[in-house]
């Protein structure tokens, strides 16, 4: 074996390693995970980088499994847009939109950025949803661990056509309503929609009657939004 050569491949090898520490560190981003979750190289010529680069690392180096180890990283690297605790984060645990609050751990920096829950306009649900909302508008992260387990006690009960009709629309006309990642206006002319499109579900009128009673909140939604981009 070439002496030389090894450690001429182990050189190259290491140094592009160091071109990728750089680049993770001068062009990393924090990331606003929200439907779907995307890279932003995605179906742009960045994303050719990591097969050429390990193509040309093996033609020049005559090492395959170094070559294929290198362009694995940076392309890893690229799909979390060079954010290392992202990198590091997807691989224990799963990053979503939002997830119901009932086994929450929230570190307490979190609080301090997004501020505690609503529980004016969100006094029983929908407080969950509202918080993982903010939380992603300040860039913070929501996941879950696929192999923690938990136990959320509650009795079985039945709940009457007005009860589901006043969670499903009702507060999810709020929680959209209050989510600082989008417009009021966008919201509120889909709320108008969202209001057509349940009580033909439900064949109800009773979503109409909650949209007076959302209209009259309106002044509440602009407060809590006022205060989510403040935190």
């Amino acid at each position: 074996m070439n002496i030389k050569r090894v450690m001429k491949n182990i050189g190259v090898t290491a140094i592009l390693l160091i071109v990728i520490v750089i680049m993770v560190y001068t062009f990393g981003t924090e990331l606003v995970v929200g439907d779907g979750y995307q890279s932003k190289y995605y179906a742009t010529w960045v994303a050719l980088v990591p097969p050429l680069l390990a193509i040309l690392l093996a033609l020049v180096t005559k090492e395959v499994y170094s070559s294929l180890f290198v362009g694995a990283i940076s392309g890893a690297l690229l799909y979390a847009n060079f954010d290392l605790e992202f990198a590091m984060l997807y691989h224990g645990s799963v990053v979503v939109k939002r997830i119901m609050a009932a086994h929450w751990l929230v570190p307490v920096g979190a609080l301090k950025t997004v501020g505690p829950f609503e529980e004016e306009l969100f006094p029983l649900y929908g407080q969950d949803d509202d918080w993982c909302n903010r939380a992603r508008y300040h860039k913070l992260k929501v996941g879950i661990v696929p192999d923690a387990k938990a136990v959320h006690d509650r009795a079985l009960r039945q709940e009457t056509k007005e009860k589901v009709i006043r969670r499903n629309y009702y507060t999810g006309s709020l929680i959209r309503l209050c989510d600082p990642n989008r417009p009021l206006w966008e919201r509120f002319l889909f709320v108008c929609l969202f209001t057509l499109v349940k009580s033909v579900k439900y064949g109800s009128l009773l979503p109409f009657k909650y949209f007076r009673q959302i209209y009259g909140q309106l002044p509440a939604v602009r407060r809590h939004r006022d205060f989510s981009i403040r935190c």
